[in-house]
């Protein structure tokens, strides 16, 4: 439970005031999609 709290924390804490494609909070989220992207494609090749 506290695991959420912290991370919805840390989520205001970065998303609150700042709009746009420059806030971190969706550079970060960009970031986790595109690791995830790569991620999956790797472990998706044979052998």
């Amino acid at each position: 439970m506290e695991f959420v709290i912290v991370c919805a924390a840390l989520a205001l804490a970065l998303g609150i005031g700042v709009s746009g494609d420059s806030s971190v909070l969706k550079q970060l989220l960009d970031a986790f999609k595109t690791a995830y992207q790569d991620f999956s494609y790797a472990i998706s090749l044979p052998g």
